[in-house]
């Protein structure tokens, strides 16, 4: 996740926890430590070794789909989300991105003619990060 999605969630946590009555919960911090660390660990890094298991298994444009679904599940129940805490158990969904980025590169060396592996993958990585 990038930096400016990890600023919005925290916002958004924030917002969360004052609009349920929490007011100013000393706790709000540490569970935006704990999202972040959940993220991580067993959200990205799974999915991260386990990534060229899934994409062989199931192809390149399965795997995307799979990883759209997922990330549609994920905004589906923070839309929903009442509770802060919830948001742990959520972030588990953030894994795909540790899927996404393996699929984004290996799909953009499989198109590239044969010598610009590099070049592709770097536009793929630039117009994702710069323009999506």
């Amino acid at each position: 996740m990038t930096s400016n999605n990890k600023t919005i969630l925290n916002r958004y946590l924030e917002d969360l926890a004052v609009s349920e009555g929490c007011g100013g919960a000393a706790w709000i911090k540490t569970l935006q430590g704990l999202v972040s660390g959940v993220q991580c660990f067993l959200g990205e890094l799974p999915y991260f070794f386990l990534s060229g298991i899934i994409l062989n298994k199931i192809g390149h444009v399965h795997c995307m789909s799979l990883i759209m679904f997922l990330l549609s599940v994920r905004f589906l129940l923070y839309s929903s989300l009442t509770d802060p805490w919830w948001t742990l158990p959520i972030e588990l969904f953030q894994g795909v991105y540790g899927l996404f980025y393996p699929t984004m590169t290996s799909y953009a060396n499989a198109v590239a003619p044969p010598g610009t592996e590099a070049t592709v993958q770097g536009m793929v990585g630039a117009v994702f990060e710069g323009v999506g």
